[in-house]
């Protein structure tokens, strides 16, 4: 896929439909990311509660990422989750996007990498307007906006990074009413791993 023209030199927005959700085999391309993505929210979960994320030097987690966004399933890996178990808004950083999903799930990066995604996928949002908002040592850098054109629809803005902009970076999901659906941090470490 083509990435769009940038909307700014530091952010450029991608836009595509998910497939259609019919139940036929390969209509939901990464069942297993699902899950991972799951696995890895509830781990950031309870490292959010218990105060471990700062004692292992884990990026600040907002508030809002550690509340609870549905039920918690448990099972075998084998299981996939059931629809309405899952959250209206899943947002998180990658390092590049593959077939309209993220190759990883980063909560730090270090110098080497130059350009970080945030992907986003979005449920029963049709219509509506969202905002990826950039933010780096508490100021708002940019705004990228979209156009939710379907039940199921995923986007994903990017942010090129300078070495000398290492610490925590914030991108919140925001809806037209200003309210805060997700919020996601990660940390770029500097030389030596600062």
């Amino acid at each position: 896929m083509n990435d769009p023209e940038p909307v700014d030199s530091m952010t450029r927005p991608g836009v595509v439909p998910s497939e259609p959700e019919s139940g036929s085999p390969g209509s939901d391309p990464a069942p297993r990311a699902r899950r991972l993505w799951t696995a890895h929210r509830t781990l950031r979960r309870a490292l959010a509660v218990t105060g471990l994320a700062a004692w292992l030097g884990c990026p600040s987690i907002p508030v809002a990422a550690a509340q609870s966004v549905g039920p918690i399933r448990t099972g075998s890996a084998d299981e996939a989750p059931v629809e309405e178990d899952l959250p209206n808004v899943i947002g998180q950083f990658t390092t590049g996007i593959r077939d309209r999903e993220p190759i990883d799930q980063v909560s730090f990066v270090r110098t080497e990498i130059e350009l970080i995604y945030f992907f986003t996928e979005l449920r029963d949002r049709t219509g509506e307007r969202i905002v990826h908002r950039w933010s780096y040592a508490g100021e708002i850098l940019s705004e990228v906006p979209f156009e939710v054109d379907g039940p199921r629809w995923r986007v994903w803005s990017s942010k090129q990074l300078r070495a000398d902009q290492h610490g925590d970076w914030t991108v919140e999901v925001v809806d037209e009413q200003g309210e805060v659906l997700a919020a996601e941090t990660f940390r770029y470490l500097g030389p030596g791993g600062a």
